[in-house]
């Protein structure tokens, strides 16, 4: 699936950054600019979060605990290498990321894989490597760079969330039920029920619902519809923190003259610095923002791998589902760690280069 809003905003970003007249520019006008940016973060991310929501739902249904584990390794190196291998065999955007690793937590999974995967997936799946080789016209130092950054420090971040429990990371709050047809009445949450799969005395199986809705699954009713109404559920969830991130991304677009940035480009450290946050705040896509980080050509190679390896890990989007999904302290462990775990690897990186 190719990302079309995060190409849009690549487009919009880097016509602007080329110095073509305001006569030849058609979004010149602030209001316009915001509406276009607007709209293209989130047609960029719209149909990867559909995309989460819908393999979430399928693992829900399909996928149980038995079966996960049986493919859980022992050793903290090869879990973090089975969570790479799914990342490359299992490709998704940062935008719909973490619904699918709330699910993944839920089943079992130990939260330095889930959070390794997460953290590395839409960095090292197939289309962010070859939109980075061709963003940077085939500079294979940038491509590996982004990836190595990116090993490094979701094992590191694996690492320290692993010292906290699986219940200590997922929130418990349980969102609203949304409202469903009477044909779906039989799917719809339902808090008073278990949670655990079990075998009843009379050997019938009652489903567990791992999800965060609260919700139980009649067995006599066929699967798909209770994969719509999951993947509905799941969607809008998340939906409304990814239009929080991007009208704030639309907004400091707008709002923050471009001169500003030149001011920090001579100093390799405040470079770097400036650079990750104009990637938390820009949240573009991985599958885009490589073009982005292109364009600030007059910016050292350390900034611009800043740039594209702190953005799939932290962003605007990244925080309202980090604060929905996960406890505070793992949330902010989330955002806290990469922060400065990447600056230190780019600031080392541009200490080595001169």
């Amino acid at each position: 699936m190719q990302c079309q809003g995060g190409w849009l905003y690549a487009r919009i970003f880097i016509f602007q950054r080329s110095g073509c007249s305001r006569r030849m520019n058609p979004i010149s006008n602030g209001h316009d600019i915001f509406i276009c940016i607007l709209t293209a973060v989130f047609l960029e991310a719209a149909p990867f979060l559909l995309a989460a929501a819908i393999l979430s739902s399928l693992s829900e249904f399909y996928l149980d605990r038995d079966r996960i584990q049986r493919f859980i390794p022992r050793s903290r190196v090869a879990q973090v290498l089975t969570a790479l291998g799914a990342g490359l065999i299992l490709p998704t955007c940062e935008c719909g990321v973490v619904l699918i690793v709330r699910r993944f937590l839920h089943k079992g999974v130990p939260p330095l894989m889930a959070v390794a995967y997460m953290l590395t997936a839409p960095i090292i799946n197939p289309l962010a490597i070859v939109s980075t080789y061709l963003a940077f016209r085939g500079n294979w130092w940038m491509v590996f760079g982004r990836i190595g950054l990116a090993v490094v420090c979701a094992s590191l971040t694996g690492l320290a969330i692993a010292a906290l429990n699986r219940e200590g990371i997922l929130r418990e709050e349980t969102p609203a039920r949304i409202r469903t047809p009477q044909a779906f009445a039989s799917l719809q949450p339902d808090p008073s029920e278990a949670h655990e799969s079990r075998l009843d005395s009379e050997g019938a199986r009652e489903h567990d619902c791992c999800c965060s809705h609260g919700c139980t699954h009649d067995a006599a009713a066929p699967r798909w519809l209770g994969v719509l109404t999951h993947t509905a559920a799941e969607f809008m969830e998340m939906a409304k923190y990814l239009i929080v991130g991007a009208l704030a991304a639309a907004l400091f677009k707008t709002l923050t003259p471009q001169s500003i940035l030149f001011r920090f480009e001579s100093n390799p450290f405040l470079s770097i610095a400036v650079m990750m946050l104009l990637a938390v705040l820009l949240s573009v896509c991985s599958e885009a923002d490589s073009f982005v980080a292109a364009s600030f050509w007059s910016f050292s190679q350390p900034a611009q791998l800043a740039f594209v390896a702190i953005g799939p890990m932290v962003d605007l989007k990244l925080i309202g589902a980090y604060g929905a999904t996960f406890r505070r302290r793992a949330a902010i462990m989330l955002i806290a760690a990469p922060v400065i775990i990447i600056f230190i690897l780019s600031a080392v990186i541009a200490a080595v280069l001169g």
